[in-house]
């Protein structure tokens, strides 16, 4: 599961659910809706999907010039 963080005035935040190192004993993470909520209603975009678009969604970002920064969590 990956948090990708944006600028904070005028916000971009892009919450990008990773499934990156799946282990086949252990359910995908999935992002609480309540964390989804709270960010929406601040004013954030909220975007949740798979690792290979999370990629590329994190690269696109990046090019354009958006501020990104990921918090990684694995399981295994």
């Amino acid at each position: 599961e990956a948090i990708l963080f944006g600028e904070l005035n005028n916000t971009l935040l892009t919450l990008i659910t990773f499934i990156s190192n799946p282990c086949f004993f252990l359910l995908p993470l999935e992002v609480p809706s309540s964390t989804v909520d709270y960010l929406k209603k601040n004013g954030i975009e909220v975007v949740v999907l798979q690792t290979e678009k999370a990629v590329e969604e994190y690269n696109a970002l990046a090019a354009r010039g958006v501020k990104v920064g990921g918090v990684f969590h694995s399981t295994c």
